[in-house]
């Protein structure tokens, strides 16, 4: 019986040898087995997504080494051009190759948005919609409609998408930061202030640092003061405009020393910051010292002359001072600046009504700028590019529509 026993032990032993030595073969194997070319794409191109061009970079020197690989190579290239904006580059290296297999979503990606950066905006369109066709289930291409939208000052169609792409990716902050501006340019601060706090959430850092001071912005328009200091401190180091904002809150909550401390802090940032000048400017009148005040709104209106508070407040200190006729010439100044943003206004609900009202953008891109407003004007004279292109449908050929 103890015989029977031991060559039991034996075999069992032999079998735990034999299982030991298998499962270290299997283990070798599977570290050390060649990963798939399509997994490396795979894997690149998440490196793509998530702007991690060092390791695209890297993933390209096993594409180049293989001649079988040439189609995921150049898909690969094509994406760095991208991020680099050479958006011809880009599309020239797609030219031959066709959108098929495992590359043609990635492809028809890289030439849409290289389509949508060179203002060919039908293709890009057009292209777009395809992609949300056979992959209604990504975000990407209805992010990119929404942009593309939201450039054309087709509010709401950019709505729309941008709604849908939230819906399928609620961890990309990129259409909350449209959706801020539109709803904040429409008075809807209550919807824009979930969109401005969604920015802030999804991606906290310094380059969101404009969006934490609009954020500011709205929260005072809608009289949260308590809020709106909350979100201005913290934009670390300070900014002319956070320490502007902090200032107006601490003002409208009774601290009036720490809203002077604040105020003063912005105008050694900036002495002609707008938003600080005029606060100050504005209690300088309300504790009757009319020549701080005059002194202050002139360095303002110089730097921005359209700004119709700070005439308006010239107007009173001059008033105040007795200058009947310095006190009319700022208030004539006043009105003329008035009517110039109503202008704009009107303008602006005349293009929502009605898209495709391209004289109308080009009115509001010279008023713009008039009023000193280079970057609204910038977007207006963007707009009515891509309407052009648009309906006149005359783009260069791409690599997209030889292969359709």
């Amino acid at each position: 019986m103890s015989g029977a026993i031991s060559r039991m032990w034996c075999w069992l032993s032999g079998f735990k040898v034999r299982l030991i030595v298998l499962l270290g073969v299997a283990l070798t194997a599977y570290w050390y087995w060649p990963v798939s070319p399509s997994r490396r794409f795979q894997a690149a191109w998440s490196a793509v997504l998530r702007n991690d061009l060092a390791t695209v970079r890297n993933d390209l020197d096993y594409f180049r080494r293989s001649p079988l690989q040439q189609p995921q190579r150049r898909v690969l290239e094509a994406a760095l051009l991208l991020r680099a904006k050479r958006y011809d580059d880009a599309l020239n290296l797609l030219s031959k190759t066709k959108p098929e297999g495992e590359i043609r979503w990635a492809l028809l990606q890289v030439v849409g948005e290289s389509l949508y950066w060179k203002h060919q905006t039908a293709d890009s369109e057009r292209l777009f919609h395809m992609l949300v066709k056979e992959r209604p289930e990504d975000a990407a291409p209805h992010s990119w409609l929404g942009a593309l939208y939201y450039d054309m000052g087709h509010i709401a169609a950019a709505r729309v998408e941008l709604q849908r792409a939230i819906e399928l990716n609620p961890n990309d902050a990129r259409p909350h930061r449209l959706l801020s501006q539109i709803e904040s340019s429409s008075d809807n601060y209550p919807l824009a202030i979930h969109h401005y706090r969604e920015i802030l959430r999804l991606s906290p850092g310094e380059q969101n640092q404009r969006f934490a001071e609009e954020l500011g912005e709205l929260l005072i328009k809608v009289q949260d003061f308590v809020a709106a200091k909350e979100a201005v401190l913290q934009i670390q180091p300070p900014t002319a405009t956070s320490l502007a904002l902090l200032g107006e809150c601490e003002w409208s909550l009774g601290r009036k020393e720490h809203a002077a401390e604040s105020v003063a802090d912005a105008l050694r940032l900036d002495p002609t910051h707008v938003r600080a000048g005029l606060l100050k400017a504005d209690w300088a009148v309300e504790a009757k010292k009319p020549a701080d005040a005059i002194q202050l709104l002139k360095r303002i209106l110089q730097v921005s002359p359209y700004e119709s508070p700070g005439w308006y407040q010239l107007a009173r200190a001059q008033q105040m001072l007795g200058a009947r006729e310095q006190s009319e010439e700022a208030m004539k100044a006043f009105e003329e600046s008035q009517a110039l943003h109503q202008k704009f206004g009107e303008l602006q609900s005349k293009v929502r009504a009605n898209p495709e009202d391209i004289v109308a953008r080009e009115q509001m891109v010279e008023l713009a700028l008039k009023l000193g407003k280079p970057e609204v004007a910038e977007f207006w004279r963007r707009a009515a590019i891509a309407w052009r292109n648009r309906a006149s449908n005359s783009s260069e050929q791409t690599a997209q529509p030889k292969h359709e």
